[in-house]
């Protein structure tokens, strides 16, 4: 594949090289951090540019404006407009030391290259040209990851106890999986199943925006009544 040669891109300070171990996994020879961090933004918009792009939307609650009007993503806009994620970015990025801001500069900066070369075609012809993303966005796109990845995880995690409690699942097992529920009063978990059903029918509210990585891990059908 062509694009797995080995690379030389003129970055901050020192000309920097990007090649790629076992299974394409880039790999980059810098001099300073700087350059490091030019190259890694490089990278990701080479080879995330389109993710990254529709990511910042999500974030910023503006898939309606740029990319897709239907009732489904205004619901989403509204949602992630309310978190203020893009509000907290824009204030927190004030905060950053001289040091940590002259790193991001190099990453937008090496990003942004990668954009004006690599940006997907068909993502270009929904929506245009992306306007350069900046350090905030750096710190927008860390928000979503740490609330996708922890706090609506972690949500989700708790909704799914509650809701198999409710269900008259086997507490040893349920206990096998989540060992947090040792501390919790015996009592209040067979209270639980006297709620309301949290999923009526066969799915959540198709309204609440559901948020999910790539780390997960899926139980072997073996394993399973269903």
């Amino acid at each position: 594949m062509p694009w797995l040669r080995d690379t030389t891109l003129d970055a901050i300070v020192h000309p920097v090289t990007i090649g790629h171990g076992a299974g394409g996994v880039p790999r980059i020879r810098a001099r300073s951090r700087e350059d490091l961090f030019f190259a890694l933004g490089w990278v990701h918009g080479r080879d995330r540019g389109g993710q990254i792009a529709v990511s910042r939307l999500i974030a910023e609650g503006r898939l309606c404006e740029c990319l897709q009007d239907s009732p489904e993503a205004l619901e989403l806009d509204i949602y992630f407009r309310r978190l203020g994620l893009a509000r907290d970015a824009a204030a927190h990025i004030q905060g950053l030391g001289a040091p940590y801001l002259l790193l991001l500069e190099a990453y937008v900066q090496g990003l942004n290259k990668a954009w004006s070369r690599y940006f997907p075609w068909w993502l270009r012809l929904a929506m245009g040209r992306p306007a350069p993303f900046t350090p905030a966005d750096v710190l927008l796109l860390t928000k979503l990851m740490s609330f996708a990845g922890l706090a609506e995880g972690q949500r989700l995690g708790e909704l799914f106890v509650v809701e198999a409690v409710r269900r008259g699942a086997d507490e040893t097992r349920l206990r096998e999986l989540f060992p947090a529920l040792d501390a919790l009063d015996p009592g209040l978990i067979r209270g639980l199943r006297g709620l309301p059903e949290l999923f009526p029918g066969a799915r959540a509210d198709p309204r609440v925006p559901v948020a999910g990585g790539s780390n997960a891990w899926v139980v072997c059908g073996r394993r399973s009544a269903s």
